[in-house]
């Protein structure tokens, strides 16, 4: 009997383990494919000439800061 049991157990348990590996392989391999979806998007020439676009819409945004700024007015602190 509990030979039995004993052989049931570890059946299920591999079962168990191969579902987690299965479940695993399947979201590295959607990971992936939606990595390389987004590099694809990433380096399309649209999709480069509108972030472009964008960084020249917003003025002021792409400059580092020097951490030299004059007051309002011109005055010189």
């Amino acid at each position: 009997m509990t030979t039995g049991l004993t052989a049931i157990y570890i059946v299920v348990m591999a079962l168990g383990l191969l579902w987690v590996i299965s479940k695993m392989v399947s979201f590295v391999r959607n990971q992936r494919q939606r990595e390389s979806r987004w590099n694809d998007a990433i380096y399309d020439e649209e999709f480069k000439a509108y972030l472009d676009k964008l960084k020249e819409q917003v003025p002021g945004e792409n400059e580092t800061d020097s951490g030299d700024k004059s007051a309002p007015g011109g005055a010189a602190p």
